[in-house]
């Protein structure tokens, strides 16, 4: 019943994430959503708290900066912690990566995309993660 069940779900889901992603560019196109000018949103590894991480996410700011970009923006994961930078907006999307019900997921969904549709620029940080292991010698 499971294998019928994602047989039928997961192309459904992926229409639905298409189709709300032309919607967004039509959207933008035609200009109803109107872009911060020289913006950026930065899409952290991980909620504050390791200092590699910190590292990061404020070299990435300092350079972005120094490239002419003056409007940034980081995504929060959590509600009790913020990165110690200077932005102009911490975006909350800790729903949007938790489990939960689906439809509190679709609301965090179509904010989370809504709220990256308003930059010129998006940023996903990570280093280990990127290529899938931390160590040659811990990994194959």
């Amino acid at each position: 019943m499971s294998d019928l069940l994602l047989t039928i779900l997961l192309p459904i889901s992926s229409l639905l994430i298409s189709t709300y992603g032309l919607l967004l560019w039509i959207i933008r196109i035609f200009g109803f959503v109107r872009r911060l000018p020289n913006s950026a949103i930065i899409l952290p590894l991980a909620a504050p708290g390791s200092l590699g991480d910190e590292a990061m996410v404020c070299t990435s700011i300092d350079y972005l900066r120094r490239e002419g970009i003056e409007n940034i923006s980081l995504i929060d994961h959590t509600n009790k912690q913020t990165y110690p930078v200077d932005v102009i907006e911490n975006i909350n999307l800790r729903n949007f990566f938790i489990y939960q019900t689906w439809y509190k997921f679709i609301t965090s969904f179509i904010y989370a995309g809504w709220k990256v549709n308003q930059y010129e620029r998006f940023y996903a940080l990570g280093a280990d993660v990127m290529d899938g292991y931390y160590s040659e010698l811990l990994y194959f």
